[in-house]
């Protein structure tokens, strides 16, 4: 169980936080949102290989893009059948916040299903991002693993 809730923080964080601007000179608050907006976007249509490149370089690097896309499509198709979800079910992730300090940032999201919100999804904690070369970047350190 401890696993499923690890797998379930890990597609969260992808669902919900997002990454900076795109090519912008300096970090704002707007470009971020911008980010996380396509970010969530993408999530939520689970194109997981293009939200492998949200993230930072340091992780594309240590984190292969097909067992980065196999894990969260494994780890999404699980999560659904937890709560109840068809297979084809689409939760949708909403940006409801962000913060920048410096070239750190962090963002805020909340799924919803069917426009209703998940419950099981509201004691989240936002998100870290870092501006890296020009792009607001998602911040995680470990590849997801089962």
């Amino acid at each position: 169980m401890r696993s499923m809730g690890v797998i379930l923080l890990v597609l969260i964080g992808i669902l919900v936080i997002a990454c900076g601007s795109s090519g912008s000179s300096e970090p704002t608050e707007s470009g971020l949102r911008e980010r996380a907006e396509a970010f969530a976007t993408v999530t939520s249509n689970e194109k997981w290989i293009e939200a492998h490149r949200f993230y930072s370089p340091e992780f594309q690097e240590k984190c292969p893009v097909g067992e980065y896309a196999i894990f969260l499509g494994l780890g999404m198709a699980m999560a659904k059948e937890m709560m109840g979800i068809d297979e084809d079910g689409k939760l949708e992730l909403r940006v409801t916040a962000v913060t920048v300090d410096g070239l750190n940032g962090t963002v805020a999201a909340e799924a919803f299903y069917k426009g209703e919100p998940l419950d099981f999804f509201d004691s989240l904690e936002p998100e870290p991002w870092a501006f890296i070369d020009g792009q607001w970047r998602y911040v995680e350190e470990e590849c997801p693993s089962f």
